[in-house]
């Protein structure tokens, strides 16, 4: 096998999971993806450790023709973390607002174990030098228990060493069902002082309603992740589904006005 046919397969599948183009330092204000052009065009991928880690398929979709099927399977550890993720490069500018909306979809035969608790959207802070680890500003996840849970951090310090400030439970469903689609729309003005907002509507009925510090002091605002995130390694293969993620600096734009 010649090195140009092995260059010429490289550039395929690069092509081919959206990875020809350079990201840009900062994104634009406005980005919607539906898959619908069956590739990765505006998201970061470093996140996906294999090929069925994310794939654009069309069985299971919530609008239009095809959505992403995220798979995390045992001792796939990226980052530091047992994932299979999107990042939106964008980091949403504090003090002012973002508006964002997703759908994800968890099948019923999603398994469950008491010690593990999987997050499918979390908007993560971009650590200073010295801030060491802290957990998402805000995360949408599944706990071990079965509930639904919608959490959230802040701390004002500069230097955090790690310390991510007081947890924050928005929601929780203790009656959630699998094998349904989750349309969520979420109003956040990012600030670590007592200015901050959350406002989250799950398939059109508000749930959260938050007035006070979201999210931690530091250089640049948070970045969303879609996808499949475990505390712990899976002892099975767990897949879910995200469609239509958008966002906007209003909600009209979000809406695409």
């Amino acid at each position: 096998m010649n090195h140009l046919y092995i260059a010429l397969v490289i550039l395929a599948s690069m092509q081919a999971h959206g990875m020809g183009k350079k990201l840009p330092e900062q994104a634009s204000e406005v980005f919607f993806s539906d898959f619908e052009k069956g590739d990765f065009s505006g998201w970061d991928i470093k996140r996906i450790p294999q090929d069925h880690s994310a794939i654009i398929q069309s069985d299971v979709v919530r609008s239009g023709k095809k959505a992403v099927r995220f798979e995390l399977r045992k001792d796939e550890n990226v980052s530091g973390g047992f994932r299979s993720e999107l990042r939106d490069p964008y980091f949403a500018p504090l003090f002012k607002e973002t508006w964002y909306s997703l759908s994800f979809y968890v099948p019923e035969e999603f398994p469950v174990t008491e010690s593990n608790s999987c997050v499918f959207a979390q908007w993560h802070d971009q650590q200073d030098p010295g801030d060491g680890d802290r957990n998402p500003p805000i995360a949408i996840r599944l706990r071990g228990t079965g509930e639904l849970a919608i959490t959230g951090r802040y701390n004002a310090e500069k230097i955090q060493k790690g310390v991510p400030g007081p947890e924050l439970t928005f929601y929780q469903d203790r009656a959630f069902k699998k094998g349904e689609w989750n349309d969520f729309v979420v109003r956040v003005f990012w600030s670590y002082e007592a200015t901050g907002l959350v406002q989250i509507w799950r398939n059109g009925q508000q749930i959260v309603d938050y007035r006070g510090p979201i999210g931690y002091n530091d250089d640049k605002g948070p970045y969303l992740k879609i996808g499949v995130y475990c505390r712990e390694t899976p002892t099975s293969p767990l897949v879910a589904y995200h469609d239509n993620y958008r966002r906007a600096p209003t909600a009209k734009q979000l809406k695409g006005e």
